[in-house]
Formats: structure tokens, C-alpha cells, sequence
């Protein structure tokens, strides 16, 4: 959580993730040959509002095409699952249903 904290508080700069995220493409390639077929973030950062879009232009600069973005039917009928989870869950719901269109502007499925 120590990311989401961070950037809540603004002291992420969109420039460092951006080149972080290239980083590890790169590293990824060296690594594999290749480029990822497809690519997403720990905890679902990738959804975030200020990530988003450095995201979506990494992708897309790289011709990624696919993400996953993290809209599970049926959730707020999960009884079963603790509130301060509930509420982590929901967070990434909503900010998943705000990033649809950031991603598809980027041609990112």
C-alpha cells in the first residue's frame, strides 16, 4: 500500500514511473527475446488515476495491446469478504470503470 500512499500524497513523479515502466519492458525483453504479450501491475496499480495514462503511453509505445483490468462480477455480493478488503476492492473497481476509456484511446484491450 506504501505506493498508493505515496501517490496520494504527491510525491510520485509520473516521469520516474514512466521510465520505471519502460525499465522493465526493456528488462523483460532482454530477459525473454521478446516483448510482453501483455502487461498489468502489482495490486493494481496500473489502474490508478495518475498511473493510468504513463501506463496506457508505455503500452502503447511498445505496441502492448492487452492489460488486464480488474472488474470482477458479482463482488458486491462477496458477503464473505472483510470490510477493510471490501473497501480495497471497490476502490480498484471504481478506478477500474475510469480507466476503460484512458486504455481504449490507447488501443489497449
Amino acid at each position: 500500500m506504501g505506493f498508493r500512499t505515496a501517490l496520494s500524497k504527491g510525491v510520485l513523479n509520473m516521469a520516474e514511473v514512466k521510465q520505471e515502466l519502460k525499465a522493465q519492458v526493456e528488462q523483460f525483453r532482454v530477459l525473454t527475446g521478446h516483448l510482453p504479450p501483455h502487461m498489468d501491475g502489482h495490486q493494481h496499480i496500473h489502474v490508478l488515476p495518475e498511473v493510468r495514462h504513463v501506463f496506457a503511453e508505455v503500452l502503447e509505445e511498445y505496441g502492448i495491446r492487452y492489460t488486464r483490468v480488474p472488474i470482477e462480477p458479482g463482488l458486491h455480493n462477496c458477503d464473505w469478504i472483510p470490510p477493510s478488503l471490501m473497501d480495497f476492492y471497490l476502490g480498484v473497481e471504481e478506478d477500474s470503470f475510469n480507466t476503460v476509456d484512458v486504455f481504449t484511446r490507447h488501443g489497449i484491450r
